[in-house]
């Protein structure tokens, strides 16, 4: 298994999360995003990846839960009409 950062060229870095295994077919899944620059700002740019995915992670739990986390997210830049509609 690849680690979190591969060279890809040069000055170009690939940097991947693991996010656990998929539900319908079992596989693994990552997030993967292609950085350009030095080795040092691709491991720098890898801790704010890792943030990034744990937000995007999908836990275990209800129904509610899940929509609950989709409408937070979601509605940031909303209007109070959308909103309330909503």
């Amino acid at each position: 298994m690849p680690g979190p950062i591969r060279k890809r060229g040069p000055n170009s870095w690939q940097l991947r999360v693991y996010t656990g295994v998929d539900a319908t077919s079992g596989r693994k899944r990552w997030f993967t995003r292609t950085v350009r620059g030095s080795e040092r700002e691709a491991r720098q740019q890898l801790k704010r990846f890792l943030d990034e995915a744990s937000d995007r992670r999908v836990r275990t739990g209800s129904l509610s839960d899940l929509l609950d986390r989709w409408f937070a997210a979601a509605s940031t830049e909303w209007s109070a009409s959308t909103l309330r509609e909503t």
